[in-house]
């Protein structure tokens, strides 16, 4: 137990006086108990699983084993910018999207994650990447049109990836979309359901959170799937609401 409360979320429980339950003390015995029955000889994991593949070292050396080797990745943050990529929190890009779909998603990331993208999800050369991440060398928008093509061309052939580039140019580039109406807000992040309302077409929260369910709110091309979601969004970015396509650019005051 004393080993256990090395690990830095427990140290911060067990100080704070927050409960620890026996339950997370058995899943890390199970999980190095796993690296002992198929007697690894590497196991991979996000830095966030550091400490649990060390106890499976221990264990393994314990066992009479060789320990395995431990390599970690660094977590990949979601397209909200906060927490780790993950389906639950609908902030995850996932390899089997539709090509349209992943390009769009790339595109809605925030201009600070571009680099950690780069490097974690490209063959590209680091001093291309600073090239590509350096508001000054490259427009950011170029930078990250070149991103969202590099991930989707990992999964589909090139000229699929220019259809999608083109359709999403087509379909939502600021040039393309008339009557668009301006829609300024004041404060930053903003929730997903009160920007719909700031647009006065849903009227009331639940109505909002039926258009984002049926499909109905985009914004720069993105499909919106999470009712609770906070966006840190750029002047210029294009919502799309309701069947009837209603535009409108975000500006700040």
């Amino acid at each position: 137990v004393a080993h256990f409360l090395e690990r830095d979320d427990f140290q911060k429980r067990y100080r704070g006086g927050i409960p620890i339950g026996i339950h997370e003390f058995l899943y890390l015995i199970m999980q190095a108990y796993d690296s002992v029955e198929v007697k690894a000889d590497i196991e991979l994991g996000g830095t966030d699983q550091t400490f649990n593949l060390m106890v499976g070292r221990d264990l393994m050396r314990d066992m009479g084993m060789d320990p395995q080797c431990a390599m970690t990745m660094p977590l990949l943050v979601g397209t909200d910018g906060k927490e780790k990529m993950s389906k639950s929190y609908g902030n995850h890009v996932g390899i089997s999207m539709e090509v349209f779909e992943m390009y769009s998603r790339i595109l809605s990331l925030p201009d600070d994650l571009m680099k950690d993208y780069y490097t974690l999800l490209t063959l590209l050369p680091g001093d291309e990447i600073d090239r590509l991440c350096d508001g000054e060398k490259t427009h950011p928008k170029a930078a990250k049109d070149r991103l969202a093509r590099e991930v989707a061309a990992a999964y589909y052939p090139r000229e699929e990836v220019d259809i999608a580039a083109n359709r999403w140019e087509e379909k939502f580039s600021q040039k393309k979309v008339t009557d668009v109406k301006e829609l300024t807000l004041e404060e930053r992040p903003v929730a997903l359901i009160p920007l719909l309302r700031a647009t006065e077409i849903p009227k009331s929260n639940g109505e909002a959170r039926r258009l984002i369910e049926q499909g109905g709110v985009e914004i720069d091309g993105l499909r919106m799937v999470d009712p609770k979601a906070e966006l840190d969004l750029k002047a210029g970015a294009i919502l799309r609401v309701g069947k009837k396509r209603q535009f409108f650019r975000v500006t700040w005051s």
